[in-house]
């Protein structure tokens, strides 16, 4: 049905199918489900270029949709997962996963280019066929030698993606953000990549790793130290909708350790370093290489804290930092790798009971970016795209005392200031959301019926929620207005 925002209309057939067994050393588990969803007239982003200022948030009901744009999606999905103990210390397990899509949609992406909220539309079809497999099994086993104890791993991991895509992409028509201008459904192909009654093969992607890890006990456990190394092996091969175009294989070696030093039962310290193989990114749609993928490349992460844990109630404070390649598309419209993005930060989270009937779930996080080896004085050392340096958030959760099964809810979002430009010199402003909600909780028939009421945006305000893209297309996104849900469960 609709929800808040205007002519906005979805449409969700969902059936899932779930069955365990238990046994003394045996357990094994299946999920089957199926998902129809029709989307209409949705709000797509707005895209920024060649504007000097970050335009003016529209009321949250605001929608430049096209009036014949929709997106049709269907998926089959499935997992099973088995467990065996093959003694009181040894476990093994093997599990898959299957997933079936497929997806026709007519959009209309607004690219704003002036700072009086002009710009212009342009109809963009796509249709895809995507099949993901998995596989992954394992072995865990426990036991003492002397006075160290061992917790060791061994996990082999599979994942298969082939996705097949067509595309047709069409002229533009003008348009305004505040004012949009909706025309009829109109037909003048500019380019085209396949059959859209008939999707050609886009790409092959298949991902294997083995790792191996054993986590030492020292003095009881006191002490924990983890040594473990993962090989992962990325086979890619890239059509152009149908005819093989280019392929590439590569394999790395990962190391990974860990510390963790507990101080007291409640409070500990820890250190981590790991490495992992990545798939490049996707170029955009809008390159002259759509669909390909930059290299892979290897991420590090260093991270490191303390641990509170009372188990009613308990706090983490974090301080990490990791790099990543960054992809741009140069003067040729091609999509490549230029310099580096790096992230350094620190989050605190806390959660649990604090008095009586009334608990708390929070974070802090503080981010600085930059980007680095771009090879442009305007971009070096600035901000990366839509991230912000301070995020946060606290809700709390009520029993109401004297009422049984009734409990209050509130939660406050606050984003920082980011930015839509690579160069920085576009800044979103930062925004802060309300919510509130209530659950209600009875017995009937006994059976547990669970009644939920939720506000998001309870002030409905205004402001860019996100904004992301790469260092030359930027993005923005609305925020959703006050929206009211309502729903019922019960557990049989």
């Amino acid at each position: 049905g609709g929800n808040g925002v205007d002519r906005e209309d979805e449409t969700l057939d969902l059936v899932m199918l779930g069955w365990d067994y238990r046994g003394e050393s045996f357990r094994l588990s299946a999920d089957l489900g199926y998902q129809n969803r029709r989307l209409k007239e949705t709000r797509p982003s707005l895209f920024i270029s060649g504007i000097t200022q970050i335009p003016s948030a529209p009321d949250g009901s605001h929608n430049w949709a096209q009036p014949w744009t929709h997106s049709d999606e269907k998926d089959v999905f499935g997992s099973f997962r088995g467990e065996y103990d093959f003694s009181q210390n040894v476990t093994g397990w093997v599990a898959s996963g299957f997933k079936k899509a497929e997806e026709d949609n007519s959009v209309a992406t607004l690219v704003m280019t002036n700072n009086n909220g002009d710009g212009y539309i342009y109809r963009f079809d796509n249709a895809r066929e995507d099949t993901i497999f998995t596989a992954e099994t394992g072995l865990r086993a426990k036991t003492h030698t002397k006075e160290v104890s061992h917790d060791i791993v061994f996990s082999a991991n599979y994942f298969e993606y082939h996705e097949k895509n067509a595309y047709t992409w069409h002229s533009n028509r003008a348009s305004n953000l505040y004012n949009p201008t909706f025309y009829a459904l109109y037909d003048d192909v500019l380019y085209s990549g396949g059959d859209l009654n008939d999707p050609k093969d886009l790409g092959r992607t298949r991902l294997m790793s083995y790792a191996l890890g054993d986590t030492l006990g020292f003095f009881d456990e006191k002490l924990l130290i983890t040594l473990g190394a993962r090989y992962q092996e990325i086979d890619l091969k890239e059509y152009y909708y149908g005819p093989l175009t280019s392929m590439y294989k590569e394999e790395h070696i990962s190391p990974l350790v860990g510390i963790v030093y507990r101080l007291s039962p409640e409070i500990s310290i820890y250190a981590n370093y790991v490495q992992g193989l990545s798939q490049g990114e996707l170029a955009p749609w809008y390159a002259a290489n759509s669909g390909s993928r930059l290299d892979p490349y290897v991420t590090e992460q260093l991270e490191t804290g303390i641990k509170y844990d009372a188990k009613t109630l308990g706090a983490t404070l974090a301080l990490f930092s990791t790099t990543k390649p960054r992809g741009i598309t140069n003067a040729s419209n091609v999509f490549v790798e230029e310099g580096e993005n790096r992230y350094k930060g620190a989050e605190l989270s806390a959660y649990g009971e604090v008095t009586e009937g009334l608990k708390l779930l929070g974070g802090f996080t503080l981010l600085d970016t930059e980007q680095t080896k771009t090879g442009n004085a305007s971009t070096e050392g600035k901000r990366v795209i839509g991230v912000p340096e301070v995020q946060a958030n606290i809700g709390f959760d009520w029993r109401v005392p004297g009422v049984e099964g009734l409990s209050l809810d509130t939660r406050l979002i606050y984003t920082a200031e980011v930015y839509a430009d690579s160069a920085n010199t576009l800044k979103v402003p930062s925004w802060e959301r309300v919510d509130v909600g209530a659950k209600y909780q009875m017995l009937w028939d006994k059976r547990l019926v669970t009644y939920r009421a939720r506000v998001l945006n309870i002030a409905d305000s205004n402001y860019w929620a996100s904004s992301g893209g790469y260092p030359d297309q930027g993005y923005l996104v609305l925020s959703a207005p006050r929206t009211f849900m309502l729903n019922v469960s019960m557990d049989f």
